[in-house]
């Protein structure tokens, strides 16, 4: 990716593997937990679940699909304006197992793409559909510049 502001699917096959794992949580000394939403199909309980995040004074990570950025812009724009953040959940939730690398390329670019041009924000997480990684999707994610982050496992509260 060498002079150039991101890499392009001329740059793939030159990513190889970075050895950087994808987030499934971090251990905090304070009693602070992290709360992310997928929004990938409808927006039915969005606009509720905003408003009960700010009646608590609480922000979240959405992980947004560009499929539904496309058909609700508004909602997206409202999210960030409110001070959530907003990461990538892919274009239309692929399993990432089942692409080629210049498939994951634009899943993830064209996703980001539409997300930053909504809210104004660089994109630096991703939350891989199905949880599914694999190494040569870990690549093109940590090389466009973003952090995978999973989701930690149902515990007992």
């Amino acid at each position: 990716v060498e002079g150039r502001d991101r890499p392009d699917d001329t740059t793939l096959t030159a990513v190889g593997q970075t050895g950087q794992k994808a987030i499934w949580g971090v251990e905090r000394a304070d009693s602070k937990i992290a709360f992310t939403m997928d929004c990938g199909s409808h927006n039915r309980y969005v606009p509720s679940i905003l408003d009960i995040l700010d009646e608590y004074g609480v922000k979240i990570t959405f992980f947004v699909t560009g499929n539904f950025a496309a058909a609700n812009p508004e909602l997206v724009r409202e999210m960030a304006a409110r001070g959530h953040e907003i990461g990538n959940h892919s274009w239309n939730h692929p399993n990432f197992d089942d692409l080629k690398k210049e498939e994951i390329f634009t899943e993830l670019t064209r996703t980001s793409d539409l997300l930053e041009a909504l809210t104004g924000q660089p994109v630096t997480v991703f939350r891989p559909p199905y949880g599914h990684l694999g190494g040569q999707a870990r690549s093109i994610v940590n090389a466009l510049g973003m952090a995978a982050v999973r989701w930690t496992p149902s515990v007992l509260l």
